[in-house]
């Protein structure tokens, strides 16, 4: 019995099962234990376990790497539109362990390289179809991106390469890009509201500990590029000030998916306890989209060309002591 547990706690050991315990085939010592190991790995065979725990005769170790059998990339990707997402679809084979990976490296025009990937689950299957997805940032280049090298590789670690030449006799490999880099349209104001047309530098927001009101101003705007809204800001002077010396700045975040086109951003900050009592003015709005292209409209009155009234209901809020 003593035997017994001798050998079963070295091939545990030895072979890397954690907690079950087996009965072993042949009764051995643990010195014969160790030789038998050695003499496995001097073969490269890998002892194979049985659904009822016992071992099974070895398995020669899986050294073929898997084989690419389908490519497919999409041709054309507008970022700034929808989910702004290309799908490479891959399916390839393996022998006997089982996929584990795939990894793609795609080349801009000026030689920009990006890296997709992708596994399987557990078990490893030995067939497998996936994609690989690219969700570039808004920056992403312009013009004919190149999928140019791929790699398939399985749960051995085996491995095979595919260059692009390879690859463009199973499919596309080439993704034209239209991207905020050649949108060079900025965003349209058009409408606005101030939310906030009184406020008092003595009151609070009810139900808070002591915070000050909020200016709040909403805009209305679309952008007429592809890339979408991305942030906007509000000047407002004290009415007369027209070197807008006390002056209020509000900035805020467009919010959804980019490319969305019209959307209201909501403008707001906390009214600062230092803050100037008096009428403040609109004098300049601005809006910037995600491909930084920026419009800037500023009120007649402080030199510029906009009609404020045309856009807004009122154009004034009251700060009161």
């Amino acid at each position: 019995m003593l035997k017994q547990r001798m050998w079963l706690a070295v091939a545990l050991v030895v072979t890397g099962i954690g907690a079950q315990a087996t009965t072993p085939d042949t009764q051995i010592t643990a010195a014969q234990t160790h030789t038998k190991a050695a003499q496995l790995a001097s073969q490269r065979v890998l002892p194979k376990w049985s659904q009822k725990g016992a071992i099974a005769p070895a398995t020669t170790i899986d050294g073929t790497p898997p084989t690419l059998t389908q490519f497919r990339a999409g041709k054309q990707l507008t970022v700034g539109n929808g989910l702004n997402q290309l799908l490479i679809q891959v399916s390839a084979t393996d022998d006997l362990v089982g996929l584990n990976s795939v990894q793609a490296r795609l080349v801009g025009p000026s030689g920009e390289t990006t890296y997709l990937w992708n596994s399987s689950t557990l078990p490893a299957p030995t067939q497998w179809s996936g994609a690989l997805v690219w969700q570039p940032d808004v920056g992403v280049e312009s013009g004919v991106w190149r999928v140019d090298w791929l790699l398939v590789v399985d749960y051995n670690g085996n491995m095979t390469t595919y260059d692009e030449t390879q690859l463009a006799k199973l499919g596309n490999t080439r993704i034209t890009v239209t991207g905020p880099d050649g949108d060079r349209q900025g965003p349209q104001l058009l409408a606005g509201r101030i939310m906030s047309p009184s406020l008092s530098l003595t009151r609070t927001v009810p139900g808070s500990d002591g915070d000050a009101q909020f200016v709040r101003v909403d805009l209305d705007a679309q952008d007429l590029g592809v890339a979408g809204l991305r942030e906007a800001s509000v000047q407002l002077c004290i009415v007369g000030d027209r070197d807008c010396y006390y002056n209020m700045y509000l900035r805020g975040e467009a919010s959804g998916e980019r490319g969305s086109g019209a959307a209201t951003l909501v403008i707001a900050n906390q009214l600062p306890w230092r803050q100037l009592a008096g009428t403040y003015e609109i004098r300049e709005v601005s809006l910037l989209d995600q491909a930084g292209n920026q419009t800037f409209l500023t009120s007649r009155a402080y030199g510029g060309n906009t009609d404020f009234t045309t856009l807004f209901p009122t154009t004034t809020l009251k700060v009161k002591p």
